[in-house]
């Protein structure tokens, strides 16, 4: 791209959460705004705005609700939790009274124990935590978020702030250059850029080229589960973990969307097929659940239910970074559900803060723009951070999940004397927690 020290063009491949977050962080500080063009690509049309969620509102493009099968590929997000950490960030750049509207706080926590010999059986009541991770900061606690929505709000505010965007664009390779560095795309096509932001998720394109097709290297690791997921409205219910509020987690969207039988939400087989997901429905239709009564009236109330598979990973600081590319959010680590955007949401804010401290400089031997100090920066913050949650929800997942008699003994005698709850969630640790 260019060699002088004028603005240099980031391209950020990838507009869910971390994406939209970095272009944003860059053209709301004048420093960074005054040395960076921001550039957005993603595979997928441009999301729906704000207001094709309200209710009343107009219906978007196709003329069908934003949840409708078919109306646009985002149908099949559900919703993320956001800790005091990412709300600060996303407060600091003037959305506080946007997000808010959109979300919820969690004020309380109710704590179930099933009955393991017979889940039909309602449970046992074991606690109730009040403002969960309440955060003086922030005044708040945890916040619930639609997924779509909070993407949504993004992406808009990114466009009304003068970001640009190239949609329909999806990369499938890196080409370094003379001057630079080409983002590939489907097609043939190449966009010249200064710096590549790997923000495309999971099974990064990015992470690929940076890692050289090396499958042992750039994959993630299965982690041995799968799960159910969803949207379910009831406003009278407004603890967020009964999954009565804005949802939990993101299904992969490119997978078949279906129609089963006796459900009215649409769903996301995550690569399965339709009949094993209707046997899963229904082999827990009859579990107890405390607000619904039953599982099975949670899945006939859900609007969307998706079906997720669970992915791992931490990837070394000389592996999310190199040259001019860097990795955020999923496309950096892979984590346990729930983390995915808080990590999205912190990483872009440490490398925003990494550019801001450590202006970009001309190698002598290619006349090109190099990130080195700011990148290296950025990865030896984030990966620390990354394994350190990694070992707590280690040890959280063997008390919350183990099947040993002591485990479950442990786990009660703790829930009914806790009043407050860590920010951490369930993860089985890949054979080494630096992903080698």
């Amino acid at each position: 791209m260019s060699s002088s020290l004028s603005k240099a063009t980031i391209l950020i491949t990838g507009a869910g959460i971390a994406g939209p977050t970095l272009g944003l962080q860059i053209l709301a500080h004048p420093l960074l705004a005054a040395g960076f063009h921001p550039l957005l690509l993603d595979r997928l049309p441009l999301p729906p705005a704000p207001s094709a969620f309200e209710t009343g509102a107009p219906p978007y493009a196709s003329g069908a609700s934003p949840y409708a099968s078919g109306a646009s590929p985002y149908a099949s997000g559900a919703g993320v939790v956001l800790s005091s950490n990412d709300l600060h960030s996303l407060y600091a750049l003037g959305l506080k009274g946007d997000f808010n509207t959109i979300s919820e706080e969690g004020m309380t926590m109710d704590i179930w124990r099933a009955d393991s010999k017979n889940p039909a059986r309602p449970g046992r009541y074991l606690n109730r935590l009040a403002s969960p991770c309440w955060a003086k900061d922030v005044d708040s606690g945890l916040r619930t978020v639609e997924r779509a929505k909070l993407q949504s709000l993004l992406v808009h505010k990114y466009i009304s702030k003068g970001g640009e965007t190239r949609w329909n664009a999806n990369v499938v390779g890196v080409q370094q250059t003379s001057s630079g560095v080409d983002v590939l795309l489907e097609g043939g096509e190449k966009v010249a850029g200064d710096l590549v932001v790997g923000a495309d998720g999971v099974w990064s394109s990015i992470r690929r080229a940076l890692l050289n097709g090396d499958d042992e290297r750039w994959k993630p690791e299965y982690q041995g589960s799968t799960a159910l997921l969803g949207i379910v409205s009831r406003p009278d219910v407004k603890n967020y973990e009964q999954l009565a509020g804005k949802g939990r987690i993101v299904a992969r969207i490119e997978y078949e969307t279906v129609q089963l039988e006796g459900y009215k939400a649409q769903f996301s087989t995550g690569g399965y097929s339709a009949e094993s997901s209707w046997e899963v429905l229904r082999k827990y239709e009859n579990v107890w659940h405390p607000t619904y009564g039953t599982f099975g009236n949670v899945f006939k109330a859900a609007e969307r239910m998706g079906r997720v598979v669970f992915w791992q990973r931490i990837w070394r600081e000389n592996e999310i970074q190199g040259r001019n590319m860097v990795l955020v959010g999923d496309a950096a680590r892979c984590m346990a559900h729930g983390q995915g955007a808080n990590f999205s949401i912190e990483d872009v804010t440490v490398l925003a803060d990494a550019l801001l401290n450590n202006s970009a400089t001309i190698d002598p031997s290619t006349n090109q723009k190099s990130f080195e100090n700011a990148l290296k920066e950025y990865a030896s913050q984030c990966v620390p951070r990354s394994r350190k949650v990694a070992m707590q929800c280690y040890w959280s997942n063997m008390i919350s999940q183990g099947d040993k008699w002591w485990s479950g003994w442990l786990r009660d005698f703790l829930t009914r004397k806790v009043k407050w709850t860590p920010i951490i969630e369930s993860i089985v640790l890949p054979r080494s927690v630096d992903g080698a």
